[in-house]
């Protein structure tokens, strides 16, 4: 996105320091890198979470025998 915006004869320049466009963007950004990175992890933790809690019940859920009041003890297939 940043390329969009610039000049293209200014992608290679660089500043008092020796740095470039793309080397200054890419130190000023390194926080918000680090917290993006931060919060994709925990998002997948939660998410993994949830994911294992709904395939438990579903497979309890599934495998649970119905029982009626004719047949204490049989098994129901219906």
């Amino acid at each position: 996105e940043v390329k969009k915006i610039v000049r293209p004869s200014y992608v290679y320049v660089k500043n008092k320091e020796g740095k470039t466009t793309w080397e200054l963007f890419t130190m000023e950004h390194e926080n918000l890198r680090r917290a993006g990175e931060k919060w994709m992890k925990d998002t997948t933790t939660s998410c993994m979470v949830v994911v294992t809690l709904i395939a438990t019940i579903a497979f309890a859920a599934t495998f649970t025998v119905p029982q009626g009041n004719k047949k204490k003890w049989a098994l129901q297939f219906s």
